[in-house]
């Protein structure tokens, strides 16, 4: 099971789109890979023990340097990308390799460099067309192992290209970066703070205070009581991601916020399927006129919908009064969470009853 670290999130005509830190083995992910994405020196495709390229041959028996024989897409010689034929009986469809220049740690090619990083998602685009069911993508944060290149100058540019080229793409909607080693998941993450100039208390664990440490706890009975309730392990997952993130010795409201969101989409999604490809303020707002929900209720939803946006998008509240929320309004969010679980849970219960009848 890999261990949920940290996210950025953007809105695009197509839903809601995102890139996922996580923590783990990415040859035993354990979210749907569509595109398994790599990296290479160019033209090098040697399973060196301790790369992707080798764990690929080890662990999956898949031999890169074969792949590369006869691509199903080959940009190699105009954008230095290229993608797999499709695989058949396997964890993901294709694997999509961008091959870096011969010069490990040479930063004075930033250029260069980006403009890999760009051709990875014109190349994303391009498979999108021919197999539009590809929803996922999954890679280590390619170009600073063996490459050396700096992981802010790699996440600048998935970022900026991968907003961009996302907003484009109908069925594309997440992309997974995937770490195994501890200093580096780390690293990696106060990186993607940085680069997307997050600061002050999105960034540290405000809930270290008592009352706040118990409702957490309270939360987090709640929500193991409605997983053994639902009992669906394979679409539980977002649960899994929450309690992961409450169970971390620093929990930040950031992470908080952004996977209670989730949470509340994935109710709204399964209790109001019609609205599912809505926006979540309407999937609420349809929700609440099957008057199923007291009033209050529908509010925190609203209030959990508004708290998780301002941490997932980039300057929401900029030029607004005030510019950020408040250590208080970090403690509402906690109690909302929590009468959405209540209400869930007897929810739920509500509907085994209706069906024993």
């Amino acid at each position: 099971m890999s261990i949920y670290r940290n996210s950025y999130e953007f809105t695009t005509p197509y839903g809601e789109k995102c890139f996922e830190l996580h923590q783990g083995n990415i040859l035993d992910f354990d979210e749907k890979i569509d595109v398994l994405i790599i990296s290479a020196f160019s033209g090098d495709y040697i399973p060196v023990p301790g790369t992707l390229v080798g764990a690929l041959l080890r662990q999956s028996k898949i031999d890169v340097s074969v792949l590369a024989r006869s691509p199903f897409i080959d940009m190699r010689e105009e954008k230095g990308v290229w993608v797999s034929r499709k695989l058949k009986n396997r964890q993901f469809q294709y694997i999509m390799c961008v091959e870096f220049l011969d010069y490990p740690g040479d930063e004075a090619d930033r250029e260069n460099i980006r403009g890999r990083i760009q051709n990875l998602f014109v190349c994303l685009e391009m498979l999108e067309k021919f197999t539009p069911e590809i929803e996922t993508v999954a890679m280590p944060l390619i170009g600073t192992g063996s490459q050396r290149i700096s992981e802010s100058i790699i996440l600048s540019a998935l970022f900026r290209y991968g907003s961009f080229s996302l907003k484009r793409c109908s069925s594309l909607r997440k992309v997974y970066v995937i770490e195994q080693r501890n200093e580096k998941i780390e690293a990696i993450s106060n990186t993607m703070d940085q680069v997307l100039k997050r600061e002050g208390q999105q960034v540290v664990n405000v809930f270290r205070d008592r009352e706040s440490r118990e409702i957490l706890g309270q939360i987090e009975a709640l929500l193991k009581e409605l997983i053994r309730i639902r009992n669906r392990p394979e679409v539980d997952k977002t649960f899994a991601r929450l309690l992961d993130c409450m169970k971390q010795q620093e929990v930040r409201y950031l992470d908080l916020a952004i996977l209670a969101r989730r949470v509340l989409e994935l109710m709204m999604n399964e209790i109001n399927p019609q609205s599912a490809k809505k926006s979540l303020y309407r999937k609420i707002e349809d929700f609440s006129r099957r008057q199923v929900a007291a009033g209050w209720i529908i509010s925190y939803m609203h209030i959990i919908r508004i708290l998780g946006n301002e941490q997932a998008h980039d300057d929401i509240n900029q030029g607004k009064i005030p510019g950020e929320i408040m250590v208080t309004d970090q403690r509402i969010m906690l109690h909302c969470l929590e009468q959405l679980f209540t209400f869930w849970i007897q929810y739920e219960r509500r509907e085994e009853t209706d069906g024993d009848t």
